[in-house]
């Protein structure tokens, strides 16, 4: 767990261990497009410094940093307003060292801060490594928006693009970061091409993505990883912009974990899928690929946001490929779902889409200490397609709760815990638990059988999100639900 150490308001500039780049009013660089991004190296900084006017440059990145140094972006916040430093698409320029070695020519519609490989670099093996992108706030990237290519002349961004996109990149962490009105706020793949084409390592940690996706696509999504490894962490992650189809939190990692956040779902909240590898294997190979953990998060599906809800809110397992299905365990505990809206606008509503793989058995659902509650009358199911939901420990769920949808294969087992039945079990309007919630002291304590080379203190119910954005520790876990 990672705690703010600025409280939302870093005006610190940070020094690297080899060069600190310093760029803004009065700086030795007045343009981000002045840096030479294709050259920097391990320890490397590059301060942005807040102004009125964004910046609008263009970032390609193939620097290799390390644990001990990593390259840094960082930016340096106003120090009365604590407005952080914008980026943004819109009219952004590449630097002269970019252009000189076309870095990045192939992909440069599919994002502002692009990161892959350089022109002699390793074609099927080189990956980018050990970078820090922190307290900006990147905006305009996606199609609408205009930059300068690398041949001068003007050209759009792709619909499926990234205000940071990389090809491959091994620990990219990005946090503190506010990033919105784009196609999608962060993409990173893993084709398997190669046994070194994948990322890695990959963590979203303390950011704000809202007003995201492209009107009338639903494969185009808020956040969309591809990576050996993932984390979400305190990130508040909102809705789409109005008419934009896509998920609010899309993952075809391995080991996934998704904790402390606050999610708005759109046409799914979080959909955890399969990789989508060409050739080589290298995310399906880790052993904990099949799995993945979601906890302590806030998960709010209401049918009168203004781009609607899920009618599946947690997919897990497969969408296009069933043969590289995830069909392990979804861990699933210490959470709150909110299922709200008029049963006018949605008739149900399912907690859980489990897909089956091509063959063998489906996923698995297990769930203790969750708060399940229906605020609305949209009908209230648990399984969706196929799959079993284990609920363990005690939950809170609607009293009128139904299993699954009619004629599906999907199985809810409830002998393993306790059902605590209330439609809303003392949710404040912020979904935080009220005086008097019965959810108060009802959780229990549930030890489930993590696979061989999970450490189980790493996945504990030690913090909660914190609003508008962030985490802070949490002294219990004798509550249900996402909040102590």
């Amino acid at each position: 767990m990672e705690v703010d150490a600025h409280n939302g308001c870093d005006t610190e500039r940070v020094v690297g261990s080899r060069t600190t780049y310093d760029v803004g009013v009065g700086k030795p660089y007045a343009e981000l497009s002045d840096i030479p991004w294709t050259q920097m190296q391990a320890g490397d900084v590059v301060n942005v410094f807040y102004r009125p006017t964004p910046y609008a440059a263009k970032i390609g990145l193939r620097v290799q940093g390390t644990a001990e140094a990593p390259f840094q972006i960082h930016g340096v916040s106003d120090p009365v307003t604590c407005a952080k430093p914008v980026l943004t698409g819109q009219g952004a320029r590449p630097s002269t060292d970019q252009v000189a070695s076309q870095f990045g020519a192939p992909i440069e519609t599919l994002g502002l801060i692009n990161i892959w490989k350089g022109a002699a670099d390793a074609w099927d093996t080189y990956r980018a490594s050990w970078i820090i992108i922190d307290n900006l706030r990147i905006t305009q990237v996606g199609a609408g928006h205009q930059f300068q290519a690398l041949d001068g002349s003007t050209q759009s961004y792709n619909a499926f693009s990234a205000a940071i996109y990389a090809v491959r990149v091994d620990h990219l962490h990005v946090r503190d970061c506010e990033i919105d009105h784009s196609a999608m706020a962060v993409f990173t793949n893993s084709r398997g091409q190669s046994s070194g084409d994948f990322s890695s390592d990959v963590r979203l940690i303390r950011n704000h993505f809202h007003d995201n996706g492209h009107v009338g696509s639903d494969t185009i999504h808020n956040v969309y990883v591809q990576a050996r490894r993932a984390l979400y962490e305190g990130n508040r992650i909102e809705q789409l912009r109005v008419g934009a189809g896509g998920s609010t939190l899309k993952d075809r990692s391995s080991a996934t974990v998704i904790r402390f956040n606050r999610i708005v779902s759109n046409a799914r909240a979080i959909d955890l899928v399969e990789t989508e590898e060409e050739y080589v294997a290298n995310v399906q190979t880790d052993p904990l690929y099949p799995h993945a953990w979601v906890y302590g998060n806030l998960i709010v599906n209401d049918f009168d946001n203004p781009n609607g809800a899920s009618v599946n809110m947690v997919h897990f397992g497969a969408d296009n490929n069933p043969a590289k299905a995830r069909n392990g365990t979804l861990y699933f505990f210490g959470n709150t779902v909110v299922e709200s809206g008029p049963q006018s606008k949605a008739w149900y509503a399912h907690v859980f889409q489990v897909r089956a793989p091509a063959s063998g058995t489906p996923g698995r659902v297990e769930a203790w200490n969750n708060i399940f509650a229906n605020l609305g009358t949209v009908e209230f199911r648990f399984m969706g397609d196929t799959g079993t939901l284990a609920l363990m420990g005690t939950n809170s769920a609607p009293p009128n709760w139904v299993e699954v949808y009619p004629g599906n294969a999907g199985t809810v087992n409830t002998s393993g815990g306790t059902l605590l039945l209330q439609a809303n079990p003392g949710l404040a309007s912020d979904y935080t638990l009220t005086t008097g919630s019965a959810a108060k002291g009802a959780a229990q304590v549930h030890t489930p059988t993590y696979p061989s080379g999970v450490t189980a203190d790493h996945l504990r119910l030690n913090a909660q999100f914190k609003s508008p954005f962030g985490v802070t520790p949490r002294a219990t876990a004798v509550n249900l639900g996402a909040f102590e």
